[in-house]
């Protein structure tokens, strides 16, 4: 009879499975290196550095069209009857990006330091919600040496149109693709971002990803692709250095009521898997304790 590890058990050891071959959705912020989840920001706060100083966010030059945003918001302060799914995501406080004056026509722009070295199998996530009286784009995306467009290397997100809601994601020549089905999701639902960044030719470096779009609680795929290379690379590594917020425009409108075009963005998160010799270490422990449960059941 083939011994087989009990998964649960496993997960219950361990604290939670963070690492592809157990759960490719499941990823605990718990466990991850935590870039941003804005609950330890005054409410209020404008992360906008020409306004804020001490902002760790960048805008960049010419892609921020108004200094109003992005700020920092609590589930209490949103207007539910826009935003419905608000308050069902963690309870907790978000980043508003919205667009509100004569220049909303531009796009907004806004990023943060990863904090960490990304290698061949991490994840980098981020949870977003979006609502928009007019066709428009809002996303995640993430950049290497810098803040500027031509910097940015990978963007997928939310787009909408007369038509409704869909996924898209820039290829690798910077192409937007948009996913075929529509009103996967609805006006403010919220939905998670997962980039698990790939070493395919064992360079060190990062060339590849593959995204997964999930629901907000991660108990189903909404929309994945595999095997992206990153843009603005030249087909290369990458050091990624940067996530951020993107897109937006197409009109002026009210932030918290009424017709409104905007996102919230909560839990950017670096989680990394495990190196081989702690992956045995911990397979190790996991397997010594399923032993010694099995003899503990036995007797």
């Amino acid at each position: 009879m083939a011994f087989q590890i009990n998964r649960s058990v496993l997960c219950g050891v361990l604290g939670a499975c963070v690492w592809a071959g157990f759960s490719a959705n499941l990823i605990d912020t718990a466990n991850a290196g935590v870039v941003a989840d804005f609950d330890d920001v005054v409410a209020g706060t404008n992360l906008d550095p020409t306004v804020n100083g001490s902002s760790p966010w960048i805008v960049d030059a010419g892609q921020n069209s108004n200094t109003s945003s992005p700020i920092v918001h609590s589930m209490s302060s949103i207007n539910t009857t826009n935003w419905p799914a608000a308050s069902s995501f963690d309870g907790s406080q978000f980043m508003l990006l919205h667009d509100d004056n004569t220049l909303a026509g531009a796009s907004e722009f806004a990023s943060i330091s990863l904090g960490a070295s990304v290698v061949d199998g991490d994840t980098i996530e981020g949870a977003m919600s979006f609502l928009n009286g007019s066709s428009a784009t809002l996303g995640i995306a993430l950049w290497k040496g810098g803040t500027s467009i031509s910097n940015r290397v990978a963007a997928s997100g939310i787009f909408r149109d007369s038509g409704g809601y869909k996924f898209f994601y820039r290829d690798a020549s910077n192409t937007t693709i948009y996913d075929t089905n529509v009103n996967l999701i609805g006006a403010g639902d919220w939905v998670v971002l997962q980039y698990i960044v790939h070493d395919t030719d064992s360079s060190g470096g990062v060339d590849q990803y593959d995204l997964k779009i999930l629901n907000q609680d991660k108990t189903a795929v909404l929309f994945s692709v595999t095997g992206v290379g990153f843009a603005n690379s030249g087909g290369g590594d990458v050091t990624l250095d940067r996530i951020g917020v993107t897109g937006l425009g197409g009109g002026t409108h009210t932030p918290l009521g009424g017709t409104f075009q905007g996102g919230l963005f909560d839990n950017f998160t670096v989680t990394a898997i495990p190196e081989p010799g702690s992956m045995a270490s911990l397979l190790g422990l996991a397997m010594a304790v399923v032993a010694r449960r099995s003899r503990k059941n036995w007797r």
